[in-house]
């Protein structure tokens, strides 16, 4: 599992101590199953993500259970007719989504087909291989994160900004646009290595969240650190980071009731 950076991490905990649980960090699940779940996942994510690149489309908003349920029906994990129990009921609307949405008919070229990522073959047996696994969770964890902020900024912000300059400006949160997450990139953005690394994207969502609604911190409020040559600077950096992703966790758990997806280390 790609790593949550520390700070953020941090926020979570805060909350968590105050009763709210921060979101799983594994699928409490046997090896078998969560292999087949990677592969349900890459079979799928081609059509699911050239919904989320595709404005004239809207993309698939589903809660988390639907989309285990959706996994499920892929991967042939959920073969039960028993329609008039909840689980019943929400994979046969998975398999409507997954034939009437995704336009994809589960037949046997489908099920049989090899799965790729990055180029490279999966096996048929067994978990992926670390580096793979890792690498599709924490696009999967990028896309949570950006599609989150987006939705959040969409409610907090007071700034009474045009879309498409308040868009551009949620944009440079990270590389690229919301929906282009690339895995060469990830050694950039709210999740580099460094806290210097991230100063140039912690400086764009300390704008972005200035204009929000809520009672702020102080170093929400300040102007960002910009004095790169001062001996304290890194530690300036990492007071605001923790500030920024508590005040952003606190606002996010206000308005959708749960814990946050926040950025991770590849």
């Amino acid at each position: 599992m790609p790593k949550a950076v520390h700070a953020w991490v941090k926020s979570l905990s805060i909350l968590a101590s105050r009763k709210v649980a921060p979101p799983r960090d594994s699928v409490a699940d046997g090896e078998h199953i969560v292999a087949t779940l990677f592969k349900s996942w890459l079979r799928i994510r081609d059509s699911v993500l050239s919904r989320l690149h595709t404005p004239q489309v809207a993309p698939i908003k589903l809660s988390n259970k639907c989309w285990r349920s959706l996994l499920d029906v892929v991967g042939g994990l959920h073969t039960g007719s028993a329609l008039e129990t909840r689980s019943g009921m929400r994979h046969a609307d998975m398999r409507d989504v997954l034939e009437n949405t995704l336009r994809i008919d589960k037949g046997g070229s489908f099920m049989d087909a090899p799965v790729y990522w990055e180029g490279k073959l999966i096996g048929s047996d067994g978990l992926p291989d670390a580096s793979v696994a890792r690498a599709v969770l924490w696009e999967l964890c990028e896309l949570n994160f950006r599609h989150e902020l987006e939705a959040l900024d969409g409610v907090l912000d007071e700034s009474k900004m045009a879309w498409t300059d308040r868009n551009t400006l949620v944009n440079q949160c990270w590389v690229g646009l919301v929906n282009q997450v690339n895995i060469a990139e990830a050694t950039q953005g709210l999740g580099a290595t460094s806290v210097v690394d991230r100063a140039p994207f912690l400086q764009m969502l300390h704008k972005v969240m200035r204009t929000w609604e809520g009672v702020k911190p102080a170093e929400l409020v300040e102007a960002f650190p910009d004095t790169t040559s001062a001996h304290n600077y890194s530690t300036r950096l990492e007071r605001v980071e923790l500030n920024l992703a508590l005040f952003y966790c606190e606002s996010f758990l206000n308005v959708y009731g749960r814990a946050a997806s926040v950025p991770h280390h590849l």
